[in-house]
């Protein structure tokens, strides 16, 4: 007996919410509880990020160590702009990448997974976006750094030097996840 095409994406979707419902989180909140970073690995190909900061114009996570040894970037703003920046190699700001890696998660990703979420205090900026996995490390720690800046990014997507909101870090997204 074959099943009705309703039918199947019925299951489909119960199943997708028992895997997001089941997905471990980790995070990572700096010394002053400013800005966390939580990250859902639900499965290999992409990782889930959520990003809350009381930072009131942009918030960047980066991939390497310092801005000059980063792979790339992913700005998000108040507003709910989100950009992939390409790596720079010297402090200044990362340019718009031609290929937009970041993707918005769905509304129900979101509403399923928030909860697992640690709130920042008078939290401004709240991003929430989806990135390939092999931008982490599988085993052991992936080195990140985060910056945010005061001012909104503008309709071109420039975005001020950041404040004294940053930091690197190194942090293991798959053995901290609980």
């Amino acid at each position: 007996m074959q099943l009705p095409s309703v039918s199947i994406i019925s299951l489909l979707f119960a199943f997708a919410t028992i895997v997001d419902a089941a997905t471990k989180v980790a995070t990572y909140c700096n010394p002053d509880k400013t800005l966390c970073a939580s990250f859902a690995a639900a499965d290999k190909t992409s990782v889930s990020v959520f990003i809350q900061t009381t930072s009131v114009g942009w918030v960047g996570l980066g991939f390497g160590s310092s801005m000059s040894t980063a792979a790339g970037f992913v700005v998000a703003g108040q507003s709910g702009y989100l950009s992939t920046r390409d790596a720079i190699h010297r402090h200044a700001e990362p340019p718009v990448s031609s290929v937009q890696t970041a993707k918005a998660l769905k509304k129900s990703v979101i509403q399923t997974l928030f909860g697992k979420v640690p709130a920042v205090k008078g939290r401004v900026i709240k991003a929430y976006y989806k990135l390939p996995a092999n931008w982490f490390n599988r085993k052991g720690a992936t080195s990140l750094l985060y910056a945010a800046g005061k001012t909104v990014p503008d309709s071109k997507g420039q975005i001020s030097f950041h404040d004294d909101m940053y930091a690197s870090f190194s942090f293991d997204i798959y053995k901290k996840a609980k």
